[in-house]
């Protein structure tokens, strides 16, 4: 028989295992998912993680439950691109979910009425091809859809 009875609770660590700053659950995050999953983006990530800590790695680990310091996070870095801000505070959402889920953490500031991520102000990009662009690329459909024509000598 495979699996664990349902029934019964799962072993969570200790609450003395839990990290006692933001760098201790940083290092905890890197060690336990990012050095552990095959992960495309790994070094996009450590890069993230190690802004996270210089800024926040001072803090305890449960300011992370309170908006707080991810705002004065927000507001420190309000003179970057939006779209880079946004992506700190996505890597520091996921850190936060993963440690709800392995009970390092009781709650977290992400949620409905609490710290949002605005996307709505990042740069667009326009994706629609112009006509002549659109046209282009028509007619070299159309060549490589014709058969080859061969005269016979």
């Amino acid at each position: 028989m495979s699996g664990k009875d349902p029934r019964v609770a799962p072993d969570r660590e200790a609450a003395t295992d839990r990290p006692a700053t933001v760098a201790d659950l940083l290092s905890l995050y890197r060690a336990r998912y990012i050095d552990v999953e095959p992960l495309k983006s790994r070094d996009r990530m450590v890069s993230q993680l190690s802004v996270l800590t210089a800024h926040l790695g001072g803090l305890p680990a449960t300011a992370l439950e309170r908006p707080d310091a991810i705002e004065e996070f927000k507001a420190r870095y309000a003179n970057r691109a939006v779209a880079t801000t946004n992506r700190y505070l996505a890597r520091l959402r996921h850190v936060c979910n993963w440690a709800i889920g392995r009970d390092l953490l009781t709650a977290t500031a992400f949620h409905r009425r609490g710290v949002r991520i605005p996307g709505k102000n990042e740069r667009r990009r326009e994706r629609r091809v112009s006509e002549a662009e659109e046209q282009r690329l028509l007619d070299a459909c159309k060549q490589l859809n014709e058969p080859s024509r061969r005269t016979a000598s």
